[in-house]
C-alpha cells in the first residue's frame, strides 16, 4: 500500500509539471518583463548564494544563459536559490549548485 502512494504521488507531482501553464497557452508572458528580469540575475545570483571562487562565478554564468536560452525556467532557479539558502544560509552555492544538477541536468 505505501509503494502505491509513493508511485502515485509521483505520477500526480510529474503530472503537474508537465501540464502546460496558462502562460504557454496564451503564447507565453512578456517577453520585454522577462529581460528585465534576467538582466540582473547574475548579480542576484552571485550576491545570494555567496559567490566567491572562479567555479561558482562561471557556474553561475553557466545558469544565467540557459535562462535566456530558455533552457531553464527563471521561477525554478529562484525557487532553489531560496531552498539552498534554507539549508545553509552562509555558503548556499553548493546546495544551489547539486539541486539543480539533479533537477534539470
Amino acid at each position: 500500500m505505501a509503494r502505491f502512494s509513493y508511485y502515485g504521488t509521483a505520477l500526480i507531482l510529474c503530472t503537474g509539471l508537465l501540464t502546460p501553464t496558462a502562460n504557454a497557452l496564451e503564447g507565453g508572458p512578456d517577453r520585454g518583463a522577462i529581460s528585465q528580469q534576467i538582466a540582473g540575475l547574475q548579480d542576484e545570483l552571485e550576491g545570494n548564494l555567496r559567490a566567491g571562487r572562479p567555479g561558482e562565478f562561471a557556474f553561475i554564468a553557466f545558469v544565467v544563459r540557459r535562462v535566456e536560452n530558455g533552457r531553464l525556467s527563471l521561477r525554478l532557479v529562484r525557487s532553489l536559490v531560496a531552498w539552498a539558502k534554507s539549508q545553509h544560509p552562509d555558503h548556499p552555492f553548493p546546495y544551489f549548485r547539486r539541486a539543480l544538477l539533479i533537477i534539470a541536468p
